[in-house]
């Protein structure tokens, strides 16, 4: 590479909220567009929909479509392949505070298998997580962890608990403060 010049430029163009609507990227190395996107809002402030390019053509590679719930927060995102098939979904649930209490994905793969992945989270007054589930994906808990905290809501203690809930590793947090 040619000390001082560039290897990569970037352009990207913005809708009147402020968010990206497409964006551009060049190496200058190889001399062509390494990838292209384009953004799709409605409103000018709600993603609903992503474009990605082939490079340097007009062909869609991926195409990833957001859904919200009546809070505007995201409860799915839906890719899909270059023969428009569904590639992988996300689904995210979210507890009365607002807060992520699920999130679940399916990726599909060669062959026809799907890595799956949820998880559900349960957390304190605080706002602290104090359980983390890990799941398999025909339903039965694959880990388990435990958070404790203490009045100040520090991190004391997490404890690991594997398929069986049998305790697999206790983890202890102390802290140590300056002046």
């Amino acid at each position: 590479n040619d000390k001082g010049k560039p290897m990569t430029k970037s352009f990207v163009e913005f809708n009147s909220m402020g968010y990206s609507t497409a964006s551009t990227y060049i190496d200058f190395q190889n001399k062509l567009y390494t990838s292209k996107t384009r953004n799709i809002y409605k409103d000018d402030s709600v993603q609903t929909e992503s474009l990605y390019y082939y490079a340097d053509t007009t062909e869609v590679s991926q195409r990833t479509v957001y859904k919200y719930d009546n809070k505007l927060r995201n409860t799915e995102t839906t890719n899909y392949d270059e023969n428009d098939q569904i590639s992988s979904v996300s689904l995210t649930k979210y507890d009365e505070s607002g807060r992520v209490s699920e999130w679940s994905s399916e990726q599909k793969v060669q062959g026809g298998c799907s890595n799956y992945t949820r998880y559900t989270q349960k957390y304190n007054s605080n706002g602290n997580i104090v359980e983390y589930t890990s799941f398999n994906m025909d339903g039965t808990v694959q880990e388990n962890i435990i958070g404790k905290y203490d009045n100040k809501g520090l991190l004391t203690e997490c404890n690991e608990y594997n398929s069986k809930n049998e305790l697999k590793k206790v983890i202890k947090y102390l802290y140590e403060f300056f002046q």
